[in-house]
């Protein structure tokens, strides 16, 4: 009985040895790839699948190539994009102004400030923008003339309840840290 399945086929193998040089061989080509025609008729191909230029992520689910191939082969996703005849679906210069009319936006969606993890899950940028521009998510917010809900802003003021310290520290004891 074999226990080794490529994750990518399904094929199965007597040894691990045997699975990694038929993943390497076969599943890892992206990583080789050098001919940009070919990732950019991928592009297109996925294109032609959704009806409209993927994004990142749609191409990382759809594609025969990772975006990650994409954007080391042509230096952006944005500009594997151009290359292959489509205009970015994304900002490539984003200004202060375009992030903060995006929290507004979520903030006007929602009926409040909106959490960074909402800004993960929802919005058009992700965090990590926010914070390399603004130096925090807090700091983002106070841009967009916004603070943070107080829930958000200090953890340490949850009432956990006066023995809290010790209970926490009895439970990492308990879990070997």
């Amino acid at each position: 009985m074999t226990d080794h399945i490529c994750d990518y086929c399904g094929e199965s193998f007597a040894t691990s040895h045997e699975l990694g040089g038929h993943v390497t061989a076969v599943h890892r080509r992206d990583q080789i790839v050098t001919d940009a025609n070919v990732i950019l008729d991928d592009i297109r191909r996925v294109a032609d699948k959704l009806g409209k230029p993927p994004t990142a992520k749609e191409m990382s689910e759809h594609r025969e190539y990772s975006q990650r191939v994409c954007q080391n082969k042509f230096g952006s996703w944005n500009e594997a994009l151009r290359e292959a005849g489509y205009a970015p679906n994304r900002k490539f210069r984003l200004t202060d102004q375009d992030l903060v009319d995006e929290i507004d936006r979520l903030a006007e969606q929602l009926g409040r400030p909106p959490s960074s993890g909402e800004m993960d899950r929802v919005g058009e940028y992700h965090r990590w923008t926010y914070d390399h521009r603004f130096g925090g998510w807090e700091e983002a917010l106070n841009e967009a003339g916004l603070s943070q809900p107080r829930s958000y802003q200090e953890r340490s003021e949850i009432p956990y309840g006066p023995n809290w310290p010790e209970k926490r520290r009895q439970a990492l004891e308990r879990d070997d840290f």
